[in-house]
């Protein structure tokens, strides 16, 4: 029987995401990139590499707040020609952490040498879910073009009574090199309602919208890419719970993208390991 034996190993390099693996069985099938050229056959040995250049073979790069995700969908076939059941998929992804590091250098006299105190707080842990039924519904994974799913982004934190959030610059891609549509501006406000109309804020921490199901014409799969904005809030007014932008000095902030996916036959009998929210949508 084909199989891989154990877990396959990532490794990231400066340039390159590469998938290790040991097969149970000499290995003659293909290693090959979802979606593009990058393929490498088999060559009947039971230890393989399999290397992607991050600018090639249609790899994605996703920026967070702190540094860039790399992406790419490897699949292990074990027949030259044919996809079987016993192939698998593996969504390999990278994360390379940018550090900024400040240096600075002061003198002082004073009578008194003062002593510097600093604490930090842990931020509010941010999510976005897509839901059924409002936003009280469950997490949903299925859905058809023109139903109705409620886009629910929550933050939560150990500092009651402490912080604003702000949903803004959406935009949505097919994660393909197309070009992103934006859904939500720089300041929170709708810029098409036919596919999501202006975010209606909950309460502090909390916000959403009703919104249909949509999907480009000619793609399988849509990336939703939305930032939001933690202010500390303000003591005497508060927040302000309105869809017209609010800039702060004191800000933060922190990228959610959240992925929705067709239902591939291929797909479906080979998931993907990854742990990461999939929304099929059917027609």
């Amino acid at each position: 029987m084909f199989r891989i034996l154990g877990e396959p190993e990532v490794q990231c390099g400066s340039d390159s995401i590469t998938l290790l693996f040991n097969a149970r069985n000499p290995f003659s099938g293909k290693i090959f990139v979802k979606v593009s050229d990058c393929v490498m056959m088999g060559n009947m040995k039971l230890n393989h590499r399999f290397t992607v250049k991050h600018e090639s073979c249609g790899v994605r790069r996703q920026r967070e707040v702190n540094g860039v995700v790399i992406i790419s969908t490897v699949i292990v076939s074990f027949h030259s020609i044919f996809i079987t059941k016993v192939d698998r998929a593996y969504r390999l992804s990278c994360f390379y952490v940018e550090g900024t590091k400040r240096v600075q250098q002061q003198l002082d006299v004073a009578a008194l040498t003062t002593q510097l105190l600093e604490s930090q707080t842990q931020l509010p842990i941010c999510r976005y879910d897509i839901l059924s039924d409002g936003p009280n519904g469950i997490p949903v994974k299925y859905g058809r073009i023109g139903e109705m799913v409620f886009h629910k982004w929550t933050c939560v934190s150990e500092l009651i009574d402490v912080y604003c959030m702000r949903v803004h610059s959406c935009t949505v891609y097919d994660g393909q090199g197309g070009s992103a549509v934006t859904v939500i501006d720089v300041n929170g406000c709708s810029v098409d309602s036919i596919i999501l109309q202006n975010i209606d804020y909950l309460d502090d921490m909390t916000a959403g919208k009703l919104a249909q199901v949509f999907k480009f014409a000619d793609r399988a799969t849509l990336y939703f890419n939305c930032q939001i904005q933690l202010t500390i809030k303000d003591k005497q007014y508060g927040c302000s719970l309105s869809t017209i932008g609010v800039c702060s000095s004191l800000s933060i902030i922190i990228g959610l993208t959240r992925t929705f996916s067709l239902h591939e036959l291929y797909m479906a009998n080979h998931p993907l390991k990854e742990t990461r929210y999939f929304f099929f949508i059917q027609r």
